[in-house]
């Protein structure tokens, strides 16, 4: 029997060296459990994709040059005409609100507008036939210098008043591009009539106008 015992205990320390029989240890991990596909799934999403960048402008940004005049292309036919106060050639002042209750003729002009050369003698012969019925003529000068509208006046003469608009208040509320404009504003204020540049056929429409007030 005791050699049975002895036999036995020889095989079980012959196992033991050869790793045959382990023991487990606290020390040892455990073996890590694979995923199963739900639980794989159910891992951290990736972030969404970020919208893509705003193509960067290769040239400069060059924003588009000021207008000295408004452009909305009103023409003020049938509305009331626009006011201001500016100064006259003879030192007095002009304003289109002061002169309501008559028929006025605001006519835009420069010293260096060739077309403006022929309206001021046709203006002006107007204006002698019509001012006893009330008619005024007012020539707005737009340069920025006052010699030159002296030296235009000097060879074409007016007797009708003379505003200066050096600073462009009245043009820009008119909106006058080209020289000479001209509006017709009735007894009552408003713009009945607006033209552009001058033709020989203008004077007989002003007069038409001016009967029919």
């Amino acid at each position: 029997m005791s050699r049975s015992l002895l036999i036995l205990t020889s095989i079980l320390a012959a196992a033991l060296v050869a790793g045959c029989l382990s023991v487990p240890s606290d020390d040892e991990p455990e073996a890590a459990v694979v995923a199963q596909p739900e639980e794989a799934a159910a891992a951290p999403a990736q972030p969404a994709a970020q919208p893509a960048a705003p193509a960067v402008r290769t040239q400069p940004f060059r924003p588009p040059p000021p207008k000295m005049i408004p452009d909305t292309g009103d023409n003020f036919v049938g509305n009331r005409a626009p006011s201001v106060e500016i100064g006259q050639l003879d030192g007095g002042t002009f304003s289109v609100e002061a002169l309501r209750g008559k028929p006025v003729i605001l006519s835009f002009w420069a010293s260096w507008c060739g077309p403006c050369r022929r309206e001021m003698p046709e203006l002006e012969t107007l204006y002698q036939e019509y001012k006893s019925t009330g008619l005024v003529v007012v020539g707005v000068n737009v340069d920025r210098e006052i010699d030159p509208v002296r030296k235009f006046l000097s060879t074409t003469p007016v007797n009708f008043p003379i505003a200066l608009d050096s600073d462009s208040e009245l043009l820009g509320l008119y909106q006058v591009a080209s020289m000479p404009t001209s509006f017709m504003i009735d007894k009552r204020g408003v713009v009945v009539h607006k033209k552009v540049g001058f033709r020989d056929e203008d004077i007989a429409e002003y007069k038409q106008m001016i009967d029919a007030m």
